[in-house]
C-alpha cells in the first residue's frame, strides 16, 4: 500500500509587478480535505474555511461537497484584478505574499496544524493546489493532533504507549505495515494490527473479479491495478454485480464490509491495490 502527505510549504511567483493584465488573470483554487483533531472529515455546513493575509480577508467558504470524492472545502483565490494602474488590489495575493487560513467552527476560530507550522505562499493564476488541514493542538510538532494521540494512550491496555512523545508519526505501533500518521488518516486503530486496510478477493465471475473491503465514515477508498506488480494504474469498480456503471472513488458512510465488482483485463490475471484517504 502507498500513501501521500500533502506538502506543508508552498511557493509561488506570481506576475510581475509592472505587468498589466486583461482580462483579469483566472483565480487560483485551493482544496482538500478538512479533518478535526480526531480525523474524522467535517461534515458538511458545520464549518468555514477563510484565506486571509496582512490587508485582511481574501475568501472564504462552508464546508460542503465538492465535484471531487474525498474534498470537502474549496475556495477560489483572486490573484491578478486587471485594474488600470494597479495590477493588484488588497484583497488580491501579492507576489510571494504569506496568507493565512482558518476555520470557524461552532463560534471557534482554529489554526490548523499544517499551517500553523510554516507560513507558506500561493499559487499560480488558474492553477489548484490541494492543502488537506487538520484542526487541534499538536504541541509535540509531529503532525498529529494531541486529542488523537491520548484517545490513543488511554485506550492502551499494554502500558506500550504513556506519553505524547512516545506516539510518533512514522512509527508502526502495532507492526501491521502501517505507520500512525497512515493510521490516523484513514481512520483504523494503530495498537490493533488486525484493524487496517485489507483487501480480498473473492471470486472471478464472468470476466469481472468480486473484491471485498472494510469502509469507514468519512475515508474515501480508490483501488488500483497491474498486471506485472510493476506498474499500477487507477482502477474503476461497479458496486453490484448487475452495475454497469464504474466509479473511480467509494465515500465511506459508515462502518461496513463492501464488495465491488472490477472487470479484467484480456488474459483474465490482475493485482490490486487498496488505497484509503
Amino acid at each position: 500500500m502507498t500513501f501521500s502527505r500533502t506538502c506543508f510549504f508552498l511557493a509561488a511567483v506570481l506576475l510581475g509587478a509592472t505587468a498589466r493584465a486583461y482580462p483579469p488573470a483566472p483565480d487560483h483554487v485551493l482544496f482538500g480535505t478538512v479533518r478535526d483533531e480526531l480525523g474524522r472529515p467535517l461534515a458538511v455546513g458545520s464549518a468555514v474555511v477563510i484565506v486571509s493575509h496582512a490587508a485582511g480577508e481574501i475568501a472564504r467558504t462552508q464546508i460542503a461537497p465538492g465535484t471531487e470524492v474525498g474534498v470537502n472545502y474549496q475556495v477560489r483565490l483572486p490573484v491578478d484584478l486587471g485594474s488600470v494602474g494597479t495590477v493588484y488590489k488588497p484583497t488580491a495575493l501579492l507576489p510571494t505574499s504569506p496568507f493565512t487560513i482558518r476555520v470557524l467552527r461552532g463560534g471557534v476560530v482554529y489554526l490548523p496544524i499544517e499551517v500553523a507550522r510554516v507560513g507558506p505562499t500561493l499559487g499560480e493564476p488558474g492553477k489548484r493546489t490541494r492543502l488537506d488541514l487538520t484542526l487541534g493542538v499538536d504541541s509535540d510538532n509531529d503532525g498529529l493532533p494531541d486529542a488523537w494521540e491520548r484517545a490513543l494512550i488511554d485506550r492502551d491496555t499494554t502500558g506500550r504507549v504513556r506519553t505524547l512523545a512516545e506516539v510518533k508519526a512514522g512509527d508502526d505501533l502495532d507492526g501491521d505495515g502501517l505507520t500512525n500518521l497512515q493510521e490516523y488518516l484513514i481512520g483504523t486503530y494503530a495498537l490493533d494490527r488486525l484493524d487496517g486496510l485489507a483487501l480480498e478477493v473473492l471470486a472471478v465471475e464472468n470476466g469481472r473479479a468480486r473484491l471485498r473491503f472494510t469502509t469507514v465514515p468519512g475515508r474515501v477508498y480508490r483501488l488500483r491495478s497491474s498486471a506485472n506488480l510493476n506498474e499500477w494504474s487507477p482502477q474503476s469498480f461497479a458496486l453490484s454485480a448487475a452495475g454497469d456503471v464504474n466509479q473511480p472513488a467509494y465515500s465511506g458512510r459508515e462502518v461496513t464490509v463492501l464488495e465491488v465488482w472490477v472487470p479484467l483485463p484480456v488474459g483474465g490475471t490482475a493485482f490490486f491495490r487498496l488505497y484509503a484517504e
